[in-house]
């Protein structure tokens, strides 16, 4: 059912006999909203009598609203109602800060339209719209008091004195942190539902009309000028308002594109969730998504195209561009600069894009959307807004191109038509170029991808994506499928990489899982490609997501893929790291069998270790003997290979890496002094490491403390560690 003002639009100009059939057919059995439509019929038949002054289409309008306000000034008396001062100015009413005496004593909020804007159309719809705020009952919003008209019959109406500061000052001032500004910013989302509820859309929500004050200790949020711009203007034209008054459609920098194209016909409740999501990037990041600096030196027409079409950055990136002025902002955040982008990227990035996507299809429905989506944020819930599709991307480019894009397309179709014309040995020839242009831009691509993935800001990024995307796309509709799937797995591990270094991988991690299995299976474990593939989801995975379950089944697979590319023996070096996984993803048996492998390689032929290499293999042995999963015959083997391997020469050598010398010297201490006593097991064995040294202290016959750094553990008669 459609809304109050709604109603009252259709029916105000009726002759009054036929409105009575009309708001039956609308209003049907809804006596209330009857009664509320009567109520501003009412008002707005009244508002006849004071009309005396030119209409709106009067060609000295702007000198005439651009004039001092009137005979009100502080002192005057309306009413009830003494003005004390000017508060607040816009281009069809001025605000004073007025004293009210009786019946009750207080200071209120009153705004009375200028002289020269008292023509019929402009008196009633302020008059219909003050009746329509009269309606709303919210807490964050400034209520209506009283209303009325001045003895020279221009209207006022009297608010709530709110004495707050705009919300982005009231943030910054009090350092609140991102957590906080996201609460308070609800708390104006359910003020802006309220009104749409009511039919009222506010259009020109910024800082200055969000205010914030503290009441019983707490921030209370007030939205003040509701629906004032839409209540004192018509349908606009270039002719009339728009040209000589544009604000009070709202403020450029917080106006949404539909505002913009002076189609104020056609604006929607969708036009209050693009200023909120404006007003919402603001108090995060300290900044709109358009500079302000660059609006205010602009003619209209280039503002205009700025906000029709100028794609915003995305908080976060925004946040990490501007190193210079980044510290005091993300102190005010009560984070720093690094966290603060860190904070952003991701869900926040996406709610905010959302909600001022160009497109308002693509918007929140509802303000309500908006809020429960920040909602999902704190309890940290998975949100609805996403990434926008490469498709959706590539259709906005287009639309920004037009001119290109049209040009392109008609050189497309005309090689298209000669190519009809050369007929099939052409093709067969075009297809073989095509291959291997395409293999050769596949070797550039795989050699140089980790480099990109790392330098290329986003825009760059996601151009080369689309056009990567597209070649893949061409070579399977000329059935080249095998090198389409090269390629597509070549791209994953680059926009994965990047995904990742940018904060996204969960995203990074569902690239490689959709092309993982097909890569494995059609490219095979001889494939470069693939071995990059399975590197890097196991990097992305112990750096961010730790599923050792999935870490142990890719590393299986990539030392297949070592072994396949490189050589068996490169793969030595990997199965202690491949052990201290298996023992995480509680796979003992496996992972002892993987040291068993790797020192019965050392022994037999010895490479120089790491000191990576000795990290890895007390980490692995260290986590089995924490769980009691290890057997002496293998510390056994430990011991001779400090002794006599490879770990031993390089151990009695000391060269330039003093730390993996020490590494190696603790390794052997730790195995060789602390189970074995004149060549016979120690009965009971009491290890405790404090990380700096390493020393034995006899207790007793039994008990001995060795000190050195890696772990604690007990070992009994028996041979297991408990």
């Amino acid at each position: 059912m459609a809304s109050v003002y709604e109603i009252f639009e259709q029916v105000c100009d009726l002759p009054t006999d036929k409105r009575g059939s009309e708001l039956d057919r609308l209003c049907r059995d809804n006596t209330g909203l009857r009664d509320e439509v009567d109520s501003l019929l009412k008002a707005h038949d009244g508002a006849g009598d004071f009309l005396k002054q030119p209409t709106l289409d009067h060609p000295d309008i702007a000198e005439t609203l651009n004039a001092p306000s009137g005979i009100e000034r502080p002192g005057t008396v309306i009413g009830p109602y003494k003005l004390l001062e000017q508060i607040g100015e816009g281009g069809f009413g001025t605000v004073f800060m007025a004293q009210q005496d009786s019946p009750i004593r207080r200071r209120v909020a009153l705004k009375i339209l200028k002289p020269g804007m008292d023509t019929k159309q402009v008196v009633a719809r302020f008059e219909s719209e003050r009746q329509a705020l009269a309606l709303m009952d919210h807490p964050n919003i400034a209520r209506v008091i009283d209303a009325g008209s001045t003895l020279s019959g221009r209207p006022f109406f009297v608010m709530e004195l709110v004495r707050g500061e705009p919300i982005t000052t009231f943030c910054n001032e009090r350092h609140l942190s991102v957590a906080d500004r996201l609460s308070l910013f609800q708390d104006v989302c359910f003020a802006v539902a309220h009104a749409h509820q009511k039919g009222i859309i506010h259009r020109d929500i910024k800082p200055s009309n969000v205010l914030v004050t503290v009441s019983d200790d707490k921030p209370l949020v007030k939205v003040i000028d509701f629906g004032i711009a839409k209540a004192t203007t018509g349908p606009l034209t270039d002719k009339t308002l728009f040209t000589e008054f544009r604000q009070l459609l709202g403020t450029p920098l917080y106006m949404s594109p539909e505002q913009a194209e002076q189609s104020g016909v056609d604006v929607d409740t969708r036009t209050d969730i693009y200023s909120l999501g404006v007003l919402l990037y603001e108090v995060l990041t300290g900044r709109t998504p358009i500079d302000p600096k660059r609006l205010s030196s602009a003619a209209w027409a280039e503002v205009q195209k700025m906000i029709l079409e100028e794609e915003p950055s995305r908080p976060s990136v925004l946040v990490s561009s501007l190193r210079p002025e980044l510290l005091p902002r993300a102190h005010q955040r009560s984070s720093d600069a690094s966290r603060l982008s860190q904070m952003l990227r991701g869900d926040l990035d996406w709610i905010i894009l959302k909600a001022i996507e160009k497109d308002r299809s693509r918007r929140y429905s509802t303000v309500n959307g908006l809020a429960a989506d920040i909602e999902r944020y704190l309890h940290h819930q998975p949100v609805e807004a996403t990434p926008p599709s490469r498709i959706y991307q590539f259709r906005k480019f287009v639309r920004r191109h037009r001119s290109l894009f049209a040009a392109s397309v008609a050189v497309l179709v005309t090689l298209l038509l000669g190519l009809i014309a050369t007929g099939y040995t052409a093709k067969v020839a075009l297809d073989q170029q095509a291959r291997a242009e395409a293999r050769e831009r596949q070797a550039v691509r795989a050699a140089t991808a980790a480099g990109a993935s790392i330098l290329l800001p986003e825009a760059e990024a996601m151009n080369l994506a689309d056009g990567w995307q597209q070649e893949i796309a061409e070579m399977r509709a000329i059935g080249n499928e095998s090198d389409a799937l090269l390629s597509e797995t070549q791209f994953t591990v680059w926009m994965a990489s990047w995904l990742a270094q940018h904060g996204q991988a969960d995203r990074a991690e569902k690239m490689l899982a959709s092309i993982y299995d097909r890569a494995r299976q059609e490219l095979g474990y001889s494939a470069p490609t693939f071995l990059a593939l399975c590197n890097l989801r196991i990097q992305i995975n112990e750096a961010h997501r730790h599923d050792a379950t999935l870490s142990a089944d890719c590393y299986a697979d990539l030392l297949q893929a070592v072994a396949a590319t490189t050589g068996e023996g490169e793969t030595v070096s990997l199965l202690p790291q491949y052990a201290e996984i298996l023992v995480r993803a509680g796979r003992a048996e496996q992972a002892v069998a993987q040291l068993n492998r790797y020192i019965d390689r050392q022994s037999k032929d010895p490479l120089p270790p790491s000191q990576v290499d000795v990290k890895r293999l007390r980490a692995a042995i260290d986590s089995l003997m924490s769980g009691g999963q290890i057997e002496m015959r293998l510390l056994q083997q430990v011991q001779a290979l400090c002794d006599t391997g490879s770990i031993a020469s390089a151990a009695s050598n000391p060269n330039d890496d003093p730390e993996l010398v020490a590494d190696l010297r603790t390794l052997q201490g730790s195995w060789r002094s602390n189970f074995w006593k004149n060549g016979k097991l120690v009965e009971r064995t009491q290890v405790t490491f404090d990380g700096t040294s390493c020393r034995t202290e006899w207790m007793d016959d039994q008990d001995e403390i060795v000190r050195g750094r890696t772990g604690k553990f007990e070992l009994s008669r028996s041979g297991g560690v408990k």
